[in-house]
């Protein structure tokens, strides 16, 4: 076992299967905001999840309060479900947007479901915020979630694995549903200025689906919607992994380590932003871990097969 700053890597195994490293992020549910912070900008929650000039306020906020590199946006992991038609709870300063309760209870209530429009509801207001925040000449970091993720948001986590034994074929249409949306978002935020993507998909990491699965979805899912994501960004923008995928792609040799020279000591996140255009994907820590520094200048890409 090795130790990453705020986060630990340990080795998930079952006989015979590929050994898929694990990160446990202290992260998940970091999004710098307070109730001091609310209050110094006079701000009123859960308003102020919902309007694209709040969010601008909030995110410049925290990148000021936290010394980053850029700012990121959303401030949750329940912006693409709700825009499925997903619940939530939008919450408050303390507590942010959390699901509001399932609005699904079978794959057919699932494959029913509205692609997403990018013209209304929060989600809109969102990427109106990463626009917001470029023309003020800020890096912009969007943060996309997985699969896993979202049907967290949307099934009970019961019914979904349930399915996924039961109804392989129609959860493969979930699953391609989701990839659909989810490359559409991404060519959104590009569009609206994101210089970084995150991608993230806790709910699916190899400690709560297992190494059986976590192979299957890398295959199925992850490495294909991948594929897809590196020809949009081409020379334009970066993907920041989280490293419960980026170990996922790697330990099942869909993608394999390289190393990218930023000429000299500086944060992973503010590698990030130097990096884009010039790599692909990264994944050696969280995005969020403005504490984390390349001491040697060497940023960890991932590459693709």
């Amino acid at each position: 076992m090795f130790t990453i700053k705020k986060g630990r890597v340990r080795i998930a195994r079952v006989k015979g299967m590929i050994e898929i490293r694990e990160y446990e992020c202290a992260y998940l549910n970091d999004t710098g905001i307070t109730q001091e912070l609310a209050d110094s900008l006079g701000l009123a929650f859960p308003d102020a999840y919902l309007q694209a000039e709040s969010m601008y306020e909030i995110a410049l906020a925290v990148k000021t309060r936290s010394g980053a590199s850029c700012c990121i946006l959303p401030f949750c992991q329940t912006v693409e479900a709700e825009s499925m038609g997903g619940k939530v709870n939008y919450g408050d300063a303390a507590v942010g947007p959390r699901s509001g309760g399932f609005i699904c209870e079978t794959v057919g209530g699932l494959l029913a479901l509205p692609d997403i429009d990018f013209s209304r509801g929060r989600i809109s207001e969102v990427l109106k915020a990463c626009a917001l925040l470029r023309r003020q000449g800020e890096g912009v970091v969007m943060k996309i979630s997985g699969p896993f993720t979202i049907l967290n948001t949307l099934m009970d986590a019961r019914y979904v694995f349930r399915a996924l034994k039961k109804q392989p074929g129609e959860m493969k249409q979930v699953f391609a549903y989701i990839e659909r949306n989810l490359t559409s978002y991404a060519g959104e935020a590009l569009k609206h200025g994101a210089n970084i993507l995150s991608y993230a998909d806790p709910a699916g990491g190899v400690g709560i689906i297992g190494p059986k699965m976590a192979e299957e979805i890398v295959r199925d899912f992850t490495f294909p919607f991948m594929k897809t994501i590196e020809n949009i960004i081409g020379g334009k923008a970066i993907m920041a992994l989280c490293p419960k995928t980026a170990y996922a792609l790697i330990d099942t040799g869909f993608a394999e380590w390289g190393a990218l020279d930023m000429g000299g000591a500086m944060t992973y996140p503010a590698a990030c932003v130097e990096a884009a255009g010039k790599a692909k994907f990264v994944g050696e820590t969280c995005i969020k871990n403005g504490s984390y520094k390349l001491a040697d200048g060497i940023l960890k890409t991932v590459n693709l097969k």
